[in-house]
């Protein structure tokens, strides 16, 4: 009996080992496969930010869109570069997540970041391939620069710079 017994608690082990598994791995597949796009479909240089982003744009300089998710540790790395953004006065910060805005809203807290305006939206459906994607956007909404992936320090200066002569 206690045979029979050990035999069913370590068949229930195995099972529930083999369930969390396969949970874990559909988990990690299914989030890369909405993380990328065909990159035929990705924003670039010199397109406009579409209408369905209803990016409130900075009428009279540049804006910075930053496509982030709280989970995504190139976005918090980057956290610096973007609290130095918003700190000037004459770049708008607008973030995009697929999380909900609290979530974004307490993300960015965490990190002293006030963005000027945050958009719950799908980065997929707007043509981003994954976080932490960046556009430097003039005052009429074409993007004049783009970055993805961690930000390193020349690609820092590329979107300062930029920004810097959309003023």
């Amino acid at each position: 009996m206690q045979k029979r017994l050990e035999f069913v608690v370590n068949l229930a082990l195995l099972v529930t080992c083999v369930l969390a598994s396969a949970l874990l791995v559909q988990k990690l597949l299914s989030r890369q496969e909405t993380s990328f796009r065909d990159s035929s479909t990705q924003l670039k240089t010199g397109d406009s930010i579409p209408g369905n982003w209803k990016v409130q744009l900075n009428e009279n300089g540049a804006t910075l869109v930053a496509v982030v998710r709280s989970t995504c540790h190139f976005c918090t790395e980057s956290m610096p570069f973007y609290k130095e953004v918003a700190a000037g006065s004459t770049v708008r910060l607008v973030v995009v997540s697929d999380e909900p805005e609290t979530v974004t809203q307490t993300y960015l807290a965490a990190h002293d970041i006030r963005a000027a305006q945050i958009i719950s939206a799908l980065p997929s459906a707007l043509g981003v391939s994954g976080t932490p994607t960046i556009f430097a956007v003039d005052s009429r909404g074409v993007i004049r620069a783009r970055e993805v992936g961690k930000l390193l320090a020349d690609k820092q200066q590329r979107i300062v710079s930029v920004l810097a002569n959309l003023r």
